[in-house]
């Protein structure tokens, strides 16, 4: 049943239950003062339903404006995801896009053929020199297991160290959690056939 149907069912209940008492207090005027009480109670009992509605609709509201949406962008076939030490020579194969909002303390895991990693974050903020004799002759990007925050259209790249791992019967999957502003917490899941799903923890 839908939350419309319910409210309607309980404005019928409403409707119906003040029509037996008003009855009631005319055609039984010795019932007068329960059913009097039996009105105020009920009234009270409405006004605090609606309260607490208009609360927790109020609450639903702010949390979808400030809700982030974190997913991630490219192609991966079969699996072949870089790690650590494939980065310098071949780049990053996972690179993640903040869609919506501010969102803070990201973190995550991969799980490869029964073997679970913990993601690794960088990006341009993080990339250090690589010198030689003085001379520049490269760059490379300094990776942390929780990523700060991401501003809107934020991007942050990933990978994990392939000697570092737990074994795991979960199937092939990409895993994040992060938070809002206000440190509601939500995650982002894709699965092994490559699916992302995103929802609040």
């Amino acid at each position: 049943m839908t939350w419309h149907a319910k409210e309607i069912g309980i404005d019928v209940l409403l409707i119906i239950f003040g029509t037996v008492i008003v009855v009631g207090i005319f055609e039984f005027p010795e019932l007068y003062a329960p059913l009097n009480l039996l009105a105020l109670i009920a009234t009270l009992i409405v006004l605090i339903w609606y309260a607490y509605d208009t609360h927790r609709m109020a609450n639903q509201t702010v949390e979808s404006a400030l809700r982030p949406v974190i997913l991630r962008q490219g192609k991966i076939l079969d699996w072949k995801v870089n790690s650590t030490s494939d980065i310098q020579s071949n780049g990053f194969t996972l690179e993640f896009l903040n869609q919506k909002n501010i969102v803070k303390d990201i973190s995550g895991h991969i799980i490869i053929q029964h073997k679970k990693y913990k993601l690794h974050f960088g990006n341009e903020i993080t990339e250090e020199a690589i010198t030689e004799n003085g001379k520049e002759v490269g760059k490379k990007i300094i990776l942390f297991e929780k990523w700060g925050w991401l501003p809107i259209g934020g991007a942050i790249h990933a990978s994990y160290d392939n000697n570092k791992f737990e074994k795991t019967n979960k199937d092939n999957e990409i895993y994040l959690e992060y938070q809002d502003i206000e440190s509601n917490r939500y995650f982002t899941k894709e699965d092994k056939d490559f699916c992302q799903s995103s929802g609040k923890l």
